[in-house]
């Protein structure tokens, strides 16, 4: 018998090296070269926003210098929690994080068009105006109401500035996305049930509101007894044609065809060499445990197809206190074969910039904060390509073609770095200022 299990075990090791030597990842993940968005005036320049010292005010800057190259455009708000672009170019729609609202801006006169009122949801008084997408020439889709609790998807007419249809949604919406010329919501039921289930939502210009219940995705808030609130958000990612919903634990997806309208369920298992299943035979994957307080995931779909997944976890005791976060890291989602891989195990957010992913973890004084591991770029395959800003509180500002502004903040100093988005090497280093970029792909 133990010369059987030697024979056994030298034949894993065998076909593990093989295995090894062929492939270290999965073959359907390519390399995709691509420049990042960003809304450009004719000669080049970057749209920018400032938001401090009062009513936000856009700005068009200089690419590699940041200096404004127009007057300021003071706006009604005093942030830009939303906006879409005509698909001219030439109209910039402004939502209002506090207001039922949208602000219009004519980006080629370089004036304020006015704004109108968007009457929603008001639950508890609050008002707001989100998940803006400009469908068409002449119809803008949004939802009215405050973001993260009830609202309305609308369509408005941004010529005759009325709003032309408007439906009630029974749910909250948690995730929404512009996919082409619509917008896709993730929501979950409102009231109070044991492990809430996801619904998704696709509203289109002439106000057709679909509803597709996800039975197999849970995504909410919850309490069993006098235990602790459980929050689970799932992350949804989508594009012209296809929406995906990613469970929290990231070993299901669901898979929704917008245009026929159909579902699809998919088991994601990790992508893994012989060596390393050999090594899971040996020491079997440890699980967390304890009770789980939440789970919120962030997902987005890569130039080449890939799925890119991240977030954090929060975990209590089972007394209820002491909480701790965990950095779910980031995971690439390969639709092809429906495997995924971790290609970074410490971050917390991510921005997608043309063809390179940036990682961080996120930059504030606040409870159960996790230490900076600076800023990260990986390509889409999930192959690192440098390591900047080690240690220090890093924010993305925004990404133009092949540059990313990224603010870092050392021993109480800060600055705006433009880095190359090949090699993560700082092009300028600019005095710091309250400026960011407006991506239209955000």
């Amino acid at each position: 018998m133990r010369v059987a299990a030697l024979l056994l075990l030298l034949a894993l090791v065998t076909a593990a090296g093989v295995a090894a030597v062929r492939a270290t990842r999965p073959p359907q993940l390519r390399v995709v070269d691509a420049r990042a968005q960003s809304i450009r005036s004719g000669d080049g320049a970057l749209l920018g926003a400032v938001e401090s010292g009062g009513p936000a005010r856009l700005l068009w800057v200089r690419p590699l210098t940041l200096r404004a190259v127009s007057r300021p455009l003071r706006l009604r708000e005093r942030f830009v929690s939303d906006f879409a672009l005509s698909p001219d170019g030439g109209t910039l729609a402004l939502g209002s994080g506090t207001h039922g609202r949208i602000e219009f801006v004519d980006l080629r006169r370089w004036r304020s068009l006015g704004s109108m009122r968007v009457p929603g949801a008001r639950p508890s008084g609050y008002r707001g105006v989100f998940g803006l997408v400009w469908a068409r020439e002449r119809r803008l889709l949004a939802l009215a109401g405050p973001p993260y609790m009830r609202a309305w998807p609308v369509v408005v007419d941004p010529v005759h500035r009325r709003v032309v249809h408007r439906s009630r949604l029974r749910g909250t919406p948690m995730r929404w996305q512009g996919a082409g010329d619509r917008l896709v919501i993730l929501s979950t039921p409102e009231g109070d049930s044991p492990q809430p289930r996801a619904r998704l939502l696709s509203y289109d210009a002439k106000g057709r509101l679909r509803r597709l219940h996800l039975g197999r995705i849970v995504a909410g808030s919850w309490r069993t007894g006098r235990g602790p609130w459980r929050t689970v958000e799932p992350g949804l990612a989508a594009t012209a044609r296809r929406a995906f919903v990613v469970a929290a634990d990231g070993r299901l997806v669901a898979e929704v065809d917008l245009r026929r309208w159909r579902r699809a369920y998919h088991q994601v298992s990790e992508a893994r060499s012989a060596w390393r299943r050999l090594g899971d035979l040996i020491e079997p994957v440890a699980h967390a445990k304890g009770p789980s307080k939440s789970a919120i995931r962030a997902a987005q779909v890569l130039p080449s197809g890939t799925i890119a997944v991240t977030g954090e976890d929060q975990e209590t005791t089972r007394s209820g206190h002491d909480v701790k976060t965990t950095a779910y890291g980031v995971r690439l989602i390969d639709p092809a074969s429906w495997t995924w891989r971790t290609v970074d195990q410490d971050a917390q957010d991510m921005t997608a910039a043309g063809g390179v992913l940036l990682a961080r973890r996120w930059s504030c004084r606040c409870i159960n904060a996790l230490p900076s591991i600076g800023l990260r770029g990986y390509d889409t395959v999930g192959e690192l390509r440098f390591t900047r800003f080690a240690h220090a509180g890093v924010i993305v500002l925004g990404a133009a073609g092949d540059h990313a502004y990224v603010a870092v903040s050392r021993n109480g100093a800060r600055r705006i770095h433009v880095i190359d988005l090949d090699t993560g090497n700082t092009l300028r280093a600019l005095r710091y200022r309250e400026l960011r970029l407006l991506d239209p792909d955000r």
